[in-house]
């Protein structure tokens, strides 16, 4: 997707509710920093990652780890 503006943080919503352990995003510019801040929050089917404020415009890519309800690990 491309945003006029850069957002302030990163909402993965899932079918089902993701355990609060394990989870692990990371936005990644051009060079391969990772622009996340801080760890993500799960709540029930979403896992939220702030990102750090004032990003530059630029190509970013999102990667992502969490554990659904039953036990499996999901990524991606």
């Amino acid at each position: 997707a491309s945003l006029g503006q850069a957002p302030a943080q990163v909402v993965l919503t899932f079918t089902a509710d993701q355990l609060p352990v394990g989870a692990a995003v990371v936005v990644s510019d051009a060079s391969g920093t990772d622009r996340a801040d801080g760890v993500p929050v799960v709540a029930g089917r979403t896992v939220t990652q702030a990102l750090e404020p004032g990003l530059p415009a630029g190509s970013y890519t999102v990667q992502w780890r969490s554990v659904s309800g039953d036990g499996h690990p999901v990524e991606g």
